[in-house]
């Protein structure tokens, strides 16, 4: 998913593309962090390169990608591993995939007043499954009851 913001640059009022905003992920990133948010578990960057390179990684794209993601605070190194002779430096995701999801919605100008429409928007108005609806509703209210917790 990338983003296109166009601005003016200040070299005689040409359009610049930034192809991207600086808060949210390149496609890159994104495939990276999928990897982490599945995995669950830290990885270092052998054991990253083994899962990505059959999709077109190399080296480079994969050191250049987590630095990207350390100096954006989307990962963080989690603790260091013998490999043979050398060390490696574990990787942990440093921002779960909702927080990531709230971020990108909130970038894009949704405001939280929207969220109720936007649960609604993502379950359907009409749902065959009980069981998952219960679940979801029960989700809801612990929402709720968080959030009237935190006024006190």
């Amino acid at each position: 998913m990338i983003i296109y913001k166009w601005n003016y640059s200040k070299n005689n009022g040409i359009k610049d593309n930034d192809m991207k905003d600086k808060n949210l992920m390149n496609p890159k990133e994104e495939n990276l962090m999928e990897l982490l948010w599945d995995e669950q578990k830290p990885l270092t960057t052998a054991e990253i390169g083994s899962v990505l390179k059959g999709k077109g990684w190399n080296k480079s794209t994969l050191f250049n990608t987590i630095q990207s993601l350390l100096e954006k605070g989307y990962i963080k190194v989690s603790g260091v591993e013998r490999s043979h002779t050398q060390y490696a430096r574990q990787f942990e995701y440093a921002m779960t995939k909702e927080e990531y999801a709230a971020l990108f919605l909130t970038e894009k100008g949704i405001k939280r007043s929207a969220l109720g429409n936007i649960a609604l928007a993502m379950t359907g108005s009409s749902s065959s499954d009980e069981e998952a609806d219960e679940e979801l509703i029960q989700e809801l209210e612990n929402i709720i009851k968080q959030l009237r917790g935190n006024r006190k």
